[in-house]
């Protein structure tokens, strides 16, 4: 007969895993409703807009349209010369298609590609809402999901923005699949599902714009940091083992990486155009280390015309590497280490000093045709952005999320994962070309990490309503050394006596892997 202690060994720790999350009607409704809701206000703003997108959001725009009317792919030289926006024009185009042959009838292609985006950012917030459901609680995933709605640039960014936008929910799509791969009682074949759909999305994601796959990095990470374990008996069974199901992730994403530029160097894009065009990966290193601040934004660490006209017109592909290499170096030699840092300080300024994140900056707000949406509107929100009610509402969101994900890391309760994304985003644009709208990719994860303090807090103020908070300066909270039963002349003991019952000190968060 096997006695308590061993019975108990068999049994799964509470601490060991999440029970399954269920949601209930009145919930799923609610949470439908308010997608549906912003959906509608988000192509609303895109009716009403209606411009004719420029730059790079204008390339991808016009080529997914010629792709989905078998005309070729439009000015396929500048694909060539940027091949990591070619993952959103050939998607776009494939889903113009589908809006095709559902409707009947042709399309209108602003309101396609403002559609599309904003599907992408209603599924990355029904992702962030579920995320922090399953890591923390339902009170919390409210709170963040009420942020999220107030915060006025969510309902701008399908029509102004694109990879940036088409890549923000995969970071927080892969976040949920890891946590959901973690948690115990689930079959080889779910697990199996899991890291298919983790490396779907992640690839998706990073086929658009590469930094959406620096969360899949710090996953990685994750499970190879080794963790403390009093027993062996509670490793987590998976299977064939976590590397496995990652490695097929790892190579999902890969493949989806890659197939892009399979694909339009096959059809789309010569040889010849590949060698005489394309850009070095190294450029935007390169102009990464540049101090030359723009007349008008004081932006550095960015794009300058002068390292772009240079580069373009080098004839091959090595002479513009080697011409690459050699600025670096250059630019690197004539550095301090105080000159570095400096330099980083203003990057992480530029990343971080714009609470609209530059939604808008897109749009031709002057010399727009009459017939192309409201210029009004688009009057009206080119002197909003920079207005006090709209700076004060956006920064106070902005920069208190910012505020709470890094209290988070001192937190009890907290998300390695999250953090080493965080930290690998962060370095990512020490060495890159940085942009104040390239935040935007890493948004939902920003907001999660924000809800780890805002529930340690809210902890905290329940432990304290309960008389049960001791005042220690730390996010741990313990129940009281002494619980009464009754009136206090029929107290009892474990062994049977009179007397006071005492309890050990315990966490007030449970462990969750």
């Amino acid at each position: 007969m096997k006695t308590d202690k061993q019975e108990k060994a068999r049994q799964p720790s509470v601490s060991a895993y999440r029970a399954r999350i269920r949601y209930s009607g009145l919930e799923i409704f609610l949470l439908a409703a308010l997608t549906l809701l912003l959906f509608w206000a988000q192509m609303t703003i895109a009716d009403m807009l209606r411009y004719a997108p420029l730059w790079d959001a204008g390339e991808v725009f016009n080529g997914a349209a010629s792709l989905s009317l078998d005309e070729g792919l439009h000015r396929s030289y500048y694909f060539a010369t940027f091949p990591n926006n070619v993952g959103l024009t050939l998607f776009l185009s494939w889903m113009y298609k589908l809006y095709a042959l559902v409707s009947g009838k042709p399309i209108d292609f602003f309101m396609a590609y403002s559609g599309t985006l904003a599907v992408i950012v209603e599924f990355g917030v029904l992702m962030l809402y579920d995320t922090i459901k399953r890591y923390l609680n339902k009170k919390t995933a409210i709170i963040m999901l009420v942020v999220l709605l107030l915060y006025l640039p969510t309902y701008l960014l399908p029509s102004v923005l694109y990879t940036d936008v088409a890549s923000m929910s995969a970071q927080i799509a892969g976040l949920n699949m890891f946590i959901r791969l973690r948690e115990r009682k689930r079959s080889v074949w779910s697990r199996l599902l899991i890291s298919m759909f983790m490396g779907i999305f992640i690839g998706i994601g990073a086929s658009f714009k590469v930094t959406a796959g620096i969360i899949f990095i710090a996953i990685f990470l994750m499970a190879w940091i080794p963790r403390r374990r009093k027993k062996k008996t509670s490793k987590l069974k998976f299977g064939f083992g976590l590397y496995g199901y990652l490695m097929l992730s790892a190579i999902i994403i890969l493949l989806l990486v890659m197939a892009p530029r399979w694909i339009s160097e096959k059809n789309y894009i010569t040889a010849e155009q590949k060698e005489r065009y394309e850009i070095p990966i190294i450029h935007w290193i390169m102009m990464g280390l540049n101090e030359k601040d723009l007349e008008r934004m004081k932006w550095v660490g960015t794009e300058v015309s002068e390292d772009y006209g240079i580069v373009k017109e080098i004839e091959t592909m090595e002479e513009r590497k080697q011409y690459a290499m050699d600025e670096i170096i250059r630019r690197i030699e004539e550095k301090t280490p105080e000159d570095f840092v400096r330099l980083y300080m203003k990057k992480m300024r530029v990343l971080y000093g714009r609470v609209d994140m530059a939604p808008g900056a897109l749009i031709p707000f002057s010399g727009v045709e009459d017939d192309q949406g409201n210029p009004e509107l688009r009057a009206f929100l080119d002197e909003f952005r920079w207005t006090t009610p709209y700076l004060v509402w956006n920064g106070v969101i902005f920069y208190g999320c910012l505020a709470l994900a890094i209290l988070s890391i001192f937190c009890r309760k907290r998300s390695g994962l999250a953090l080493l994304a965080f930290l690998g985003f962060n370095v990512f644009f020490l060495v890159w070309e940085v942009n104040s709208r390239q935040i935007i990719n890493f948004f939902f994860i920003l907001v999660f990490m924000a809800s780890i303090c805002v529930y340690s807090m809210t902890k905290r103020r329940a432990k304290r309503k309960k008389g049960a908070f001791t005042g220690m300066p730390s996010f741990v909270s313990f129940e009281p050394d002494v619980v009464q039963v009754g009136d206090g002349s029929d107290l009892e003991q474990a062994d049977g006596q009179g007397g006071t019952v005492r309890r050990k000190p315990v966490s007030a968060y449970p462990k969750i892997p």
